[in-house]
């Protein structure tokens, strides 16, 4: 009940972005019908974009746009992953039950790739926190990088692990520094909730105004790396477009989302969306 007020309170925080305020608004679902069914989409969406994530790199890889076990495990393990560690019951009995599907896909797997997957596993671990122990999403710099580090692992490392160092580094650095500009979007979204509920978070210590400046940063630094691979013959020049094309899209519909009315969880699936369209733009370019 407590979380419950608290969101309700949410409903009238104001926070100043930039040269305006903006209401962050968290609206009934007797307001948006559609609510209803958003938990349902959430509870997928982030798997889909993980395992766009990773048919982006097969692609980029020569492999061409084909599904096996390994989506299969990202899939399942991405749902597990999430919703299994939820306080809402269906989330984590589903959560719970989906660990089997993706436990059939790991066995299939190669050996090298079923290392490097309990090595994720054990990096989401750290992030969640182990019972009686805190995780890296208790510090405020840690959780972001944790997040980053973990999805760069499962979709660029997972599909391609003897890749050669060098397109590995920055193929691997690039989206790392891509979800780490989507978490402090996340952030921002969550900040007046997590505030209230005691978490200190990157956005909550940066503020509006630095959190947008540091994300705008990351989106450089990623941009910064592509053009990189492009002159290593790792991008061709459209691939390069669509990268760049996608991290542009972020820098201006992060800070656009919170300036408009809505349901957080509608704001965080479009975020999620930029990695499901990054993915997208590269196969339809690369397989054009």
């Amino acid at each position: 009940m407590a979380y419950l007020s608290i969101l309700e309170e949410s409903k009238t925080a104001i926070c100043k972005t930039s040269s305006k305020f903006t209401r962050i608004g968290i609206y009934q679902e007797r307001v948006y019908p559609v609510m209803n069914i958003l938990p349902i989409i959430s509870f997928f969406w982030t798997a889909c974009c993980a395992v766009a994530m990773v048919i982006q790199t097969k692609v980029l890889a020569g492999q061409g746009l084909e599904f096996g076990v390994l989506e299969g495990f990202v899939f399942f393990g991405t749902i597990v992953g999430y919703n299994a560690p939820s306080q809402t019951k269906w989330r984590r009995w589903a959560g719970i039950l989906l660990f089997f599907p993706a436990l059939y896909c790991w066995w299939f797997l190669p050996f090298l790739i079923k290392a490097g997957s309990v090595a994720a596993a054990i990096l989401w671990g750290l992030y969640l926190g182990f019972p009686g122990h805190l995780g890296f999403r208790d510090g405020p710099w840690l959780k972001p990088i944790a997040v980053s580090l973990a999805w760069a692992f499962v979709s660029v490392l997972l599909p391609f692990p003897e890749w050669p160092i060098l397109t590995v580094s920055l193929v691997f650095l690039e989206k790392a520094f891509f979800v780490f500009a989507l978490a402090i979007g996340y952030d921002l979204i969550d900040r007046f909730v997590d505030k209230k509920l005691g978490f200190q978070t990157l956005a909550g210590q940066l503020g509006p105004k630095g959190s947008f400046r540091l994300l705008a940063w990351m989106l450089i630094f990623s941009s910064v790396l592509a053009a990189v691979s492009f002159f290593n013959g790792i991008y061709n020049i459209r691939e390069l477009a669509a990268v760049y094309s996608t991290l542009l899209l972020s820098a201006v519909l992060i800070p656009w989302q919170l300036n408009q009315f809505g349901s957080r969880q509608w704001q965080k699936l479009s975020i999620d969306a930029l990695m499901f369209l990054q993915s997208a733009l590269v196969v339809y370019l690369v397989l054009k």
